[in-house]
């Protein structure tokens, strides 16, 4: 639905007029308001949701982003990068015998809806065959077998436009431009 009555009247053309809400295209790189929120959680303790502050990549082949995760149910959130390619769909898969006597991890992050100023993607964790593993421990393994899956949802805080870059690491996430050389002397300009 056309916001703006007179640019639909003046413009003859089918679907000319599309507000902000309905642009298509891929993210823009910057920082990001993330809101998680569980579609289903099987887990204990249960995976983290909530509102974070994250930076977001994207350029023509691949999108980055990061992840909260509550290690060991602590109510410390960390950050865990995904990168995704093309197909802004990956699976992850990983062997726990090294942690535990037995067990399986596997992750599936896709992307559901993308504007220039959104993110959207799903995100769905399974633990399996669990068997002897720590309880409590900082690898974000649950206590038993069980399935998260969570709705990921960024909104556009500040966009980080070429050459400028998105840093984030430890308390710090900001958009970080190069400065400028001065001249070096006698150059002419």
């Amino acid at each position: 639905m056309c916001k703006h009555l007179t640019v639909c009247l003046v413009s003859l053309l089918p679907g000319s007029c599309v507000s902000e809400e309905e642009a298509v295209g891929p993210a823009t790189t910057g920082i990001y308001d993330l809101e998680v929120s569980s579609l289903s959680d099987t887990c204990t303790p249960a995976l983290a949701t909530g509102h974070f502050r994250v930076g977001l990549f994207r350029d023509a082949t691949a999108l980055a982003f990061d992840i909260p995760v509550d290690p060991g149910g602590t109510g410390v959130v960390a950050l865990q990068r995904v990168e995704l390619g093309p197909t802004l769909r990956e699976t992850y898969e990983q062997d726990l015998s090294g942690v535990c006597q037995a067990g399986r991890y596997s992750r599936v992050v896709e992307v559901t809806g993308e504007t220039p100023n959104s993110v959207e993607a799903v995100v769905r964790d399974a633990w399996s065959d669990l068997i002897g593993c720590p309880v409590g421990l900082a690898d974000d393994i649950p206590e038993a077998d069980c399935e998260s899956e969570r709705r990921l949802d960024h909104a556009l805080e500040t966009e980080c436009e070429e050459p400028c870059q998105v840093v984030t690491d430890a308390d710090r996430l900001e958009c970080l431009c190069p400065r400028a050389e001065p001249a070096p002397p006698g150059a002419r300009g």
